[in-house]
């Protein structure tokens, strides 16, 4: 458990140290095929920090919106030049209609010392249930308990198709818009991994 907590704190540290050369970006493979879209969904997810954020560093980055299938997952990355975050996030459709978002975290760092250069590697996965348009609040860091840290906040709605197509609207005008519930996931880097 220490072990898992020391590498979410040297992350945490390592990757904001460097943060102005922050890469952000997110890939979902293939794009669909036409006669599957009307069963797609849209995953739109709003990076933002918040805790000791050096001056300069922006509190909010832009808007990730994909569009995937359920069981199909987008991946969305974060690199500096001390380490890197990559993210899976499925969606899983449950009997009763709502779905579970999963989001499989991969946390890589790099320590330099006068000798070497080592890598170390740390993995979960987090499980997310809700119903479409509810907001989630997701730390995939854990969420700092007091200002001395940077937390990284994700925050994310799920969208199907069909509402945009019937609305008119953009995946995005839900995510600024949602009427639901937020769900906080993963708020204690104390958790991370567990």
């Amino acid at each position: 458990m220490r072990f898992k907590r020391e590498i979410v704190v040297a992350f945490t540290c390592l990757i904001f140290s460097v943060f102005c050369s922050l890469k952000l970006f997110a890939e979902d493979g293939n794009d669909l095929p036409p006669d599957l879209i009307k069963d797609s969904l849209y995953i739109v997810i709003r990076p933002s920090l918040s805790g000791a954020v050096d001056e300069g560093v922006p509190l909010q980055y832009p808007v990730v919106t994909k569009q995937t299938l359920f069981g199909k997952a987008i991946t969305l990355k974060i690199n500096t030049n001390d380490g890197k975050l990559i993210i899976n996030f499925t969606p899983y459709i449950n009997e009763d209609g709502n779905f579970t978002l999963v989001a499989e975290c991969q946390i890589w760092t790099v320590t330099d010392n006068s000798i070497n250069r080592t890598w170390q590697y740390f993995t979960y996965f987090s499980s997310i249930p809700l119903k479409f348009g509810d907001r989630a609040m997701f730390y995939p860091l854990g969420l700092s308990e007091d200002d001395t840290r940077v937390s990284i906040i994700m925050e994310i709605v799920c969208v199907p198709s069909q509402w945009i197509t019937a609305s008119g609207k953009s995946p995005e005008y839900y995510l600024n818009n949602a009427d639901n519930k937020t769900v906080p996931v993963n708020q204690s880097s104390d958790k991370a991994g567990n």
